[in-house]
This record gives structure tokens, sequence and C-alpha cells, in this order.
């Protein structure tokens, strides 16, 4: 038994010696630590609260960026019913173009580009041809030539693809 007790002494001295670090640490963490008083019913000059239980017919604004250089500017967005007709009218021939364009694209089977969203129609006559890759997708010339400039493989499967394995097609 002395030589348990011999033990415990050797271990009780380095056990002694952790309580005292563990004890001077614990001291200076509670120097450290700083005690709040929450005061209730008080308000301080700086902040704002915002009352979000009540109806109210005009809605708060609260500045959060606490930044004097904010401007806030007031917009005003109206609604549909509330436009008045433009000043301006449109160019017949560009809004008839635009009315064919979204037809194009809105018709089931329509042939587009899907890098730049071109119907058919637009890509012929900006002077490009409609071409397909090996893997069967269709893209205007341009795009599919400066797609593969880029990265040599489809746009859309990423199968790789080189400048001989596209070709046009004339619908």
């Amino acid at each position: 038994m002395s030589t348990t007790t011999q033990r415990k002494r050797r271990t009780s001295s380095t056990s002694c010696s952790r309580r005292n670090s563990k004890r001077s640490r614990m001291q200076m963490s509670q120097a450290s630590v700083e005690t709040i008083d929450v005061v209730e019913g008080t308000r301080l000059s700086s902040e704002d609260v915002v009352d979000l239980t009540c109806e109210g017919s005009e809605p708060a604004v609260v500045d959060l960026t606490n930044n004097d250089s904010v401007v806030g500017t007031e917009s005003y967005v109206l609604s549909s019913d509330d436009e008045e007709e433009p000043s301006q009218s449109l160019n017949p021939a560009l809004l008839s173009s635009l009315h064919a364009s979204a037809r194009a694209r809105s018709t089931p089977g329509a042939v587009s580009c899907p890098v730049c969203m071109d119907a058919y129609t637009e890509i012929i006559e900006s002077g490009r041809l409609m071409v397909s890759t090996k893997c069967g997708h269709l893209f205007c010339s341009q795009c599919i030539r400066d797609s593969l400039a880029r990265a040599h493989n489809c746009p859309t499967c990423r199968k790789k693809l080189t400048y001989k394995q596209y070709h046009p097609i004339y619908i």
C-alpha cells in the first residue's frame, strides 16, 4: 500500500499544479467578464424602434446603414393600369420584328440557337448559317465557332468537338 500512496502523492502534486493553472485561468476569464444591466422602458437616442404589431397605413422606414452620407430618395412605381400612353411610338418595323421573333421562339419545333437565343429567321437574315454538330445539336455558325475557340466541346452536351465535326444544315 505504500507504493500506492507514493503514486497518489506523485499524481497529487501534478494535479495540484493543474488545479493551480486552472484556477489562474478561471480568475483571468472572470476578470474579463463584463456584466450588462438591462433597463426596461428606456430608449437610447441613437436607437430606432419599429412597432411591428400595429397596422399603419404608412410603412415605417428604418435606415440600417447608420451613415449620414447616404441620401434617401423616394421613387414611385406605376402599376400597369396607372400607365399613360407613351408619347413616343416605336418604329413599326422594329415592333413587327419583335413580335415575329417572340412568336418564333414560342412556337413548338422552332429552330433557334441555344447560345445567342436567335431564331432561325434572325440567323439567316444576319448572314449566319444554322449548323449541326456530330452529336446532333443545332447552333448558329458564329456561336459554335466562338464556343469551339474557347473550349473544344459542344456547348449543350460537352462532348469533345473539333472544327471539322459540325456542318451547315438547310431547312
